[in-house]
């Protein structure tokens, strides 16, 4: 169900913000603005952002900290699969 899934550029203006975006394959698809944590667009944003394009959202997760230091990626360090399927449940509820 998940089109494509890529980091784009936000505005022509400032071509260091951009975002993460999850376009489904249906048309005219309800949006899903994700706002990243305090970590960046790490790899709990991007399993965020492809779990809800595949449920049939256009999502959209911009790069807030790009006038600071564009693409910057801060890893949790989540040590057992447990812990990090924890931290999934809680993070899709909201």
């Amino acid at each position: 169900m998940t089109k494509s899934i890529s980091m784009v550029q936000l505005s022509k203006d400032f071509p260091d913000f951009k975002g993460l975006l999850g376009v489904p394959d249906q048309e005219n698809a309800p949006g899903l603005l994700i706002i990243q944590e305090i970590f960046g667009i790490n790899h709990v944003m991007h399993e965020l952002v492809e779990h809800y394009t595949s449920l049939g959202y256009l999502t959209l997760c911009p790069d807030l900290f790009w006038r600071f230091q564009p693409g910057i990626v801060l890893e949790i360090q989540i040590k057992t699969k447990a812990l990090r399927r924890q931290a999934w449940n809680i993070a899709i509820v909201f």
